[in-house]
C-alpha cells in the first residue's frame, strides 16, 4: 500500500499529464486529421460515400415540401397541384402520344396510362410530398389518393415501368402480364431518345434545304 506522500506524488503527476494531453487536444485545429496526403485521401473517401448516400440521406436532412390543391392529370407520370408540376418520382410512363402493340392490339397506351392515373385517383384528394426537382423544374414527388400509392400502382398495375424504384412492383407486373407487359412496347425514355432525334434531323434536313 502506498504512503501518504507518494500517493500525493503520484496523483500530482497523472493530474500533470491529463492537463497535457488536454491543452494539446483543446489546441489543435480543428482540421488537423485531415493535413498531408492521408487527410487528403480520407476527405476524398468521406465526400464520396456523403455523396452516394445523399438520395438516402436528404429526407431525414431537408423536409419534404408538401403539395395540395387543385389537381390536373397531364400523364401517366404527371400532374399538377394548384399548377405546380409534379413528376411522380421512380417510375417513368409512357408518352402521351406513344403507342404499344398490346395483346396483339395496337392501343394508344400513353393516353391509356393517364386514364389509369385518373381511375387510380378516383376523384379523391391528392397529397405529394417533394423533395427535389428534375431538370424541366418539375417537382419529383411520391403521391397518395387516399390510401393509394400512386408512384407504386402505377407501376404494379403495368401501366408504368420502373425508373429508379419499385423494381420489384415491376417484376410483378411483369410475371402477370398487367398492363403494358401484355404485349410489346417501346421503352418511354427510348421513345423521347427517338423523337429527339427526328426532330433534330428534320431541323437539320429543313436547315439545310434553305441554305441551298
Amino acid at each position: 500500500m502506498l504512503n501518504e506522500p507518494l500517493r500525493e506524488s503520484v496523483d500530482a503527476t497523472s493530474r500533470k499529464r491529463f492537463e497535457v494531453y488536454r491543452t494539446r487536444f483543446l489546441s489543435r485545429p480543428p482540421m488537423a486529421p485531415f493535413r498531408g496526403r492521408f487527410g487528403l485521401i480520407l476527405l476524398v473517401i468521406l465526400a464520396a460515400a456523403l455523396w452516394k448516400a445523399w438520395p438516402l440521406l436528404r429526407p431525414l436532412v431537408v423536409p419534404p415540401d408538401r403539395h395540395v390543391g387543385n389537381l390536373r392529370i397531364a400523364d401517366g407520370d404527371s400532374l399538377e397541384l394548384d399548377g405546380v408540376r409534379i413528376r411522380l418520382v421512380g417510375i417513368d410512363a409512357p408518352e402521351l402520344a406513344q403507342t404499344c402493340a398490346l395483346a396483339g392490339v395496337v392501343h394508344p397506351c400513353g393516353r391509356e396510362a393517364r386514364e389509369h392515373l385518373v381511375h387510380l385517383v378516383a376523384g379523391r384528394a391528392v397529397t405529394c410530398f417533394s423533395t427535389d426537382v428534375d431538370r424541366y423544374d418539375r417537382r419529383l414527388g411520391r403521391c397518395r389518393a387516399g390510401d393509394t400509392d400512386l408512384n407504386r400502382e402505377m407501376v404494379r398495375s403495368g401501366w408504368a415501368v420502373a425508373y429508379g424504384d419499385y423494381d420489384r412492383d415491376e417484376a410483378e407486373a411483369r410475371a402477370h402480364g398487367r398492363g403494358l407487359w401484355s404485349g410489346d412496347f417501346v421503352w418511354p425514355q427510348e421513345f423521347r431518345r427517338e423523337a429527339r432525334e427526328r426532330r433534330d434531323a428534320g431541323w437539320f434536313e429543313r436547315w439545310f434545304a434553305g441554305a441551298r
